[in-house]
C-alpha cells in the first residue's frame, strides 16, 4: 500500500524487497527490487491488502469468514511466522510504530478499525463509516477512508477514540499521510482530496486518471494508481497541481516508493511494474501473481 516510511521502518534490512499481494491468486510475491521474483507464498483466499511493520511483512485477506485472516511474513525467507483471525472481513492494514491497525467490515453498512498488537493480541476498536477501505498512520492517528460513507474517519491511537469524520467525494478507498496532510483517493469522481491532518479540514481535490485506486508520497509528490486511467498521476504536495501523469500502466491498482523508485501493482495484467518517479520511465513489468491488489517495501 502507500508508502512513505512513517514511523520509520524497524528490523532493516540493507536490501529490501517488494511484495505484493494477489488477490486473484490467494498468494503473496516478494521480488527483488531488479523485479526477479523470489518466490510466492500462499495464504487463504482473498489475499487484498500488504505492509511492513516491525520487521514483518503482513497480509490481510479479504474474503468473509472463514477466511478472514491476517498473515505475518519473514521479509528474509517469506515463510508464514503465524497467521489469526480478525473480526469481520479485513480490507486494509497500517502501523502506528508499535501495534497494527486493520480496517473491516461486516458487509452490513458497518465498518471498524481494530488495533492488533504484533503477536496477534487484539486491542481497541473504533466503529467507522460504512465499508472502510484501507488505513493510514501519522502523527498519533489512523485515517479510514469509508468507501460506501463517503467520509474518512480520524482516530486517536492512544485511545481509539473518533475525532473526526471528513466528508470526501464518491468512493473514498485508500490514504496515505505525508507527515502534514492526508491524501485520499476518491474512485467515484477520479480524484484526490487533500486534509489538513492537524484539523481534518480539505484543502482540495486534483483530478487523476480514471478510477483511483491507489496513493503513496515520497515526501514531496503524491502518486496515485489509476485502474481504468491505466496511469499514475504525480501531485505536488504544497499546491495540489498534477505534474504529470505516467501512461502505459495497464489496471494500476496500488502504489509504493521504496525511497528510489515506484512499484505499481497492475491488477489486469498479474505484474509489478517499476517506475522513475523524475519522469514516468517504466521499468518491467515483472510476473507477481493474478490480481495483485496491494504492494509494499519489505526491509
Amino acid at each position: 500500500m502507500g508508502l512513505y516510511v512513517n514511523p520509520a521502518p524497524t528490523g532493516f534490512r540493507a536490501t529490501p524487497t517488494i511484495w505484493t499481494a494477489n488477490n486473484g491468486a490467494n498468494n503473496a510475491s516478494r521480488l527483488r527490487l531488479d523485479g526477479t521474483k523470489i518466490g510466492d507464498y500462499a495464504l487463504a483466499s482473498g489475499a487484498f491488502a500488504v505492509c511492513y511493520a516491525g520487521g514483518f511483512v503482513w497480509v490481510v485477506t479479504s474474503a468473509f469468514a472463514p477466511n478472514n485472516l491476517i498473515y505475518k511474513l519473514d521479509p528474509a525467507t517469506g515463510g508464514i511466522l503465524a497467521s489469526w483471525a480478525v473480526t469481520n472481513s479485513p480490507t486494509g492494514v497500517c502501523t502506528d510504530g508499535t501495534t497494527l491497525w486493520i480496517s473491516t467490515h461486516s458487509g452490513a453498512g458497518n465498518g471498524w478499525v481494530r488495533q492488533y498488537t504484533y503477536a496477534g493480541a487484539a486491542g481497541l476498536v473504533a466503529n467507522v463509516g460504512d465499508n472502510p477501505y484501507g488505513c493510514c498512520y501519522g502523527a498519533g492517528h489512523v485515517w479510514v477512508p469509508n468507501y460506501v460513507s463517503g467520509t474518512i474517519t480520524k482516530v486517536r491511537v492512544s485511545d481509539g477514540a473518533v475525532i473526526g469524520n471528513y466528508a470526501t467525494l464518491a468512493n473514498p478507498f485508500r490514504s496515505c499521510h505525508d507527515l502534514t496532510n492526508v491524501w485520499v483517493v476518491q474512485r467515484g469522481a477520479s480524484s484526490v482530496r487533500k486534509f489538513l491532518a492537524a484539523t481534518g479540514a480539505s484543502l482540495g481535490d486534483s483530478a487523476t486518471g480514471a478510477d483511483p485506486c491507489g496513493v503513496c508520497t515520497d515526501g514531496t509528490y503524491v502518486y496515485t494508481a489509476n485502474r481504468l486511467g491505466n496511469s499514475v498521476t504525480k501531485i505536488r504536495i504544497s499546491d495540489g497541481a498534477v505534474i504529470a501523469t505516467f501512461a502505459g500502466l495497464a489496471t494500476a491498482y496500488d502504489i509504493a516508493f521504496d525511497g528510489m523508485f515506484l512499484w505499481v501493482a497492475l491488477f489486469g495484467g498479474g505484474t509489478v511494474a517499476k517506475v522513475r518517479p523524475s519522469d514516468g520511465t517504466i521499468f518491467g513489468p515483472y510476473a507477481t501473481d493474478i490480481g495483485p491488489t496491494g504492494v509494499a517495501v519489505g526491509y
